[in-house]
């Protein structure tokens, strides 16, 4: 899961795990801080990183959501955090864990097409190549 800092990620996670441990952040820098990466299956290696999983089970399957630091954050660089992804990426890789899809949360209080949006979805884009582009699902927050 993946989107601007504060657009609602963590609680669409806690949402669709129905884990109500996951933490909620309610001030403008994101809470995600570096902790052990936690598959459903052991793993042979532990990588401290700064996404966190939360494993879930829905009509009998089972899933790992994964909640990532948000992007446009005060205290970090939206390109280390990408750089961050990369690195998660390709060690759940090669621990034979596939990613089946992205979603990536917008705000719909953000009333433009903002730069820093449109890098950081022409750095997913670039992350993901055309071809898994497909399977990134654009949501949108707060109609409450």
């Amino acid at each position: 899961v993946l989107g601007g800092t504060g657009c609602g990620k963590s609680i669409f996670v806690q949402v669709a795990t129905g884990n109500k441990e996951i933490e909620i952040g309610h001030a403008l820098k994101s809470t995600m801080s570096p902790l052990i990466f936690r598959p459903y299956r052991p793993l042979t290696f532990a990588v401290a990183q700064t996404f966190q999983n939360w494993p879930f089970y829905h009509n009998g399957i089972h899933y790992n959501i994964v909640d990532s630091p948000g992007f446009d954050d005060p205290t970090r660089d939206d390109v280390g955090i990408i750089l961050e992804l990369a690195q998660y990426l390709e060690l759940t890789f090669r621990a034979q864990f596939m990613v089946s899809g992205v979603v990536y949360i917008q705000t719909i209080l953000a009333r433009r097409f903002t730069r820093s949006f449109a890098k950081n979805l022409l750095y997913l884009r670039k992350l993901c190549g055309t071809q898994s582009f497909r399977k990134v699902s654009f949501v949108t927050s707060f109609w409450d």
